[in-house]
């Protein structure tokens, strides 16, 4: 049995969050009570308590301490909302663009978070999960894109430019190439009509 002194301390903390209808449902499911059942036991009305558990009538102290002794809790159950901090943590996690196409309200939220805490915080540690692997899979992606096999890599646009440079530096006359052209050209037909059927029989031969 909850001490008095626990439930004057409680009691004072629950005048300050006073609508938690939807935690006095969830406790009657939990026990498996219909609202009939859970209004005797408290000694008001069955419509009474629809309306408590919608948050339209507040949760008053001595209904409070009438819980307390009718089902022996522990009225820190009450008193200890962590629903704000779950509902703020899974409304960042709709507002990722993988959800874009599924938008979730404020409402949706509160519903699932009202309906199901368990499955509410099942999804927030299935996203934390998804967001790992995620994060695991862009830092190897970054890793293969500054070095292939390990061994540094320029951007395309830095290896055109030192062709380019290199290119220039030799003002674009290569000897090694001219001698190989000109040994070649002398295996061939000067006629230009055939130079190409030539070229790409040789090509065949040699390289394929």
């Amino acid at each position: 049995m909850t001490s008095t002194a626990t439930l004057d301390g409680n009691m004072r903390m629950m005048e300050k969050k006073a609508m938690i209808g939807h935690k006095v449902r969830r406790f009657r499911l939990d026990h498996g009570l219909n609202q009939t059942e859970m209004a005797a036991q408290l000694s008001i009305s069955p419509s009474y308590l629809n309306l408590i558990e919608h948050n339209q009538r507040p949760v008053t102290v001595p209904l409070l301490f009438r819980l307390s002794q009718a089902f022996e809790v522990d009225l820190r159950e009450f008193a200890e909302d962590d629903d704000a901090r779950l509902a703020s943590d899974l409304t960042e996690v709709f507002a990722d663009a993988l959800f874009q196409d599924q938008p979730v309200s404020q409402r949706d939220l509160r519903d699932l978070i009202d309906a199901s805490p368990t499955a509410a915080k099942g999804i927030l540690n299935l996203y934390k999960a998804y967001s790992s692997l995620r994060e695991d899979a862009e830092t190897l992606n970054h890793q293969f894109t500054e070095r292939g096999k390990g061994i540094p890599t320029h951007s395309a646009a830095a290896a055109i430019e030192e062709v380019r440079e290199y290119q220039e530096a030799q003002s674009n006359h290569f000897t090694a190439l001219e001698s190989a052209a000109e040994l070649l050209r002398g295996d061939f037909d000067a006629d230009p009509d055939t130079l190409r059927v030539q070229l790409t029989a040789h090509l065949r031969q040699h390289h394929s």
